[in-house]
């Protein structure tokens, strides 16, 4: 009975469904002094581990995990132009897709590895979301649907 609401410019917020009351901020600035610049435009929430929220500000991606701080973990480089969407894999806790560079280009993230799995040049980029149980995701681009299969 929790309940995330992302500000564009000051964080992370959670209010308990039950009374209606807030009860924990997340910070968009780091305690090592990495930054999110400010607008906050996405974040999701992890469905198999509800302790870990990802986001994207501009061109960064960050990671936070509330049993630990309300700083993000890791902030870390996306794309060159703006970030607008973020998306935990369903699948597995390590992996997650973000749309950036002006909604023309979408990447997977994997947290345990430097590379990224997937980058691509897309005109267009409407939405991504990962299936249900298994590591597929798919874009809508214009009048189309892009799909990829990853391995955890």
């Amino acid at each position: 009975m929790k309940l995330l609401v992302a500000d564009k410019s000051r964080g992370i917020h959670f209010y308990d469904m039950n009374t209606q009351v807030p009860i924990m901020t997340l910070d968009i600035t780091s305690h090592t002094h990495q930054q999110l610049t400010p607008p906050l435009l996405s974040v999701d929430w992890l469905p198999s581990n509800y302790l870990l929220i990802g986001g994207v500000a501009n061109g960064h991606w960050a990671i936070w995990d509330v049993s630990q701080s309300r700083y993000p973990l890791e902030v870390k480089s996306a794309h060159n132009g703006p970030a607008t969407a973020f998306r935990w894999c369903s699948a597995g806790e390590q992996m997650f897709a973000t749309i950036g560079n002006h909604g023309n280009e979408v990447k997977v993230h994997h947290l345990g590895h430097q590379k990224v799995p997937i980058s691509t040049n897309l005109p267009g980029v409407g939405g991504i979301s990962w299936h249900a149980t298994l590591p597929l995701l798919a874009a809508s681009s214009h009048r189309s649907v892009r799909f990829w299969g990853l391995e955890l």
